[in-house]
Formats: structure tokens, C-alpha cells, sequence
């Protein structure tokens, strides 16, 4: 049990910061299209990631170099591509057109977005894998380490999910708050973006 609440809290102060993954998250409760769908599949993602990284997947980013700048490189490019829709989305013409502009129109389109700020975002695997991994590592049983695995899918899970149903409480009749998340989200993208395809070729550099 202290393993699993260690693992809970570790992850706790990872995922609540506002990175690619949230804010698409919050995007999704907005327009309230999908919102169940799109929790659980980062939380399915999630487990699958927290779990391989105390199975020792982080070895894999140390060993091949090249696979963690191709992720940079990929990611830096998808999020520079979405934050361009939500700022276009920001512009479009009267308050009842904020969200016209990319709207998500099927559940497909919702989870392969929601695919796409996981599986292309490096720094999901360097938390899952490196961080979480690692600190499962102080655990000498196995047990213990797939506990801390749970405690810190277990939050994801509460957190993506949460994140959704708030979202999706206060978007009604708030279109002037659904533009502002626009272009919020259209700068924290772009910044995000520049900001990794930096470290991207940073990392290439080493």
C-alpha cells in the first residue's frame, strides 16, 4: 500500500502541470464531443506507459538516442500544427464561430488527437519511463514496483477524467471563455512546440 500512494503522489506532481496533453483534454470537455471516451483512452495510454517504464522501458530511450529526437522532432511539429487550428479558431469572426473553426466532429478524429498528444510528446515518456521508472526501481520486489505502477496510473486515471467533467461543467453559454481557451492554448502550443524542438535538437547535439 505505502507503494502504490508513493506512486499516486509522485505522479500527482507530474501530470498536473498544464502541458499538450491536458490542454487537449480541457479542449475536449469545452466542446463537450467525446469527453468519456477521450479520458479513458489517455488513461488507458497512461497505464501503458507508467507500466512498461516500471517494467524498464526507459532503458530503451538511453540505448537508441535517435528514437528520442524523432519523437522531439514529430511532436514539436504536431503541436506547432494544432495550436495553428485553436489560434485560427481564436480568429474566426463572432462569438458564436469560436469553435467552428476546428470543431472535432467524430469520435474517431477525438481519439486519434488524443493518440497523437500521447504517443508524440517525448515528455510522456520521459515521465512515465525515466521518472516513474526509475523511482520504482528503489523497490527490490516486484510487487512494490507494479503498486507504485498502479498508485501512479490510478491518478491518471482520476485526473484525466476530472479534467474532462470540469471542463465540461462551465463551457456552458461561455463562449467568450471558449475564445480565450482558444488563443491560450494556441500560445502555450506554439511555445510548447519551440520549446522541444529546441531540446529536440539539443539532444541531437549531445
Amino acid at each position: 500500500m505505502e507503494a502504490f500512494i508513493q506512486g499516486f503522489i509522485i505522479q500527482a506532481g507530474l501530470i498536473m502541470a498544464l502541458g499538450a496533453q491536458n490542454l487537449y483534454v480541457i479542449d475536449v470537455g469545452l466542446q463537450r464531443k467525446y469527453t468519456y471516451s477521450v479520458a479513458a483512452l489517455c488513461s488507458v495510454l497512461d497505464f501503458i506507459m507508467v507500466m512498461t517504464g516500471v517494467l524498464g522501458a526507459g532503458y530503451l530511450l538511453n540505448q537508441v538516442p535517435m528514437l528520442k529526437i524523432a519523437l522531439g522532432l514529430a511532436g514539436a511539429g504536431f503541436l506547432a500544427y494544432y495550436g495553428l487550428q485553436k489560434y485560427q479558431e481564436f480568429s474566426a469572426d463572432g462569438p458564436t464561430k469560436s469553435s467552428s473553426t476546428y470543431q472535432i466532429t467524430s469520435r474517431s478524429q477525438a481519439l486519434k488527437l488524443a493518440l497523437g498528444f500521447t504517443v508524440l510528446n517525448p515528455h510522456v515518456y520521459l515521465d512515465a519511463w525515466v521518472l516513474i521508472g526509475g523511482y520504482a526501481g528503489q523497490y527490490p520486489a516486484i510487487n512494490d514496483q507494479i503498486a507504485f505502477g498502479l498508485g501512479a496510473s490510478g491518478f491518471s486515471t482520476l485526473w484525466f477524467f476530472s479534467l474532462v467533467t470540469a471542463s465540461s461543467f462551465i463551457s456552458d453559454n461561455m463562449d467568450s471563455l471558449k475564445r480565450g481557451m482558444s488563443l491560450a492554448t494556441a500560445l502555450l502550443l506554439g511555445w510548447l512546440s519551440i520549446s522541444l524542438a529546441q531540446t529536440s535538437i539539443a539532444w541531437g547535439l549531445l
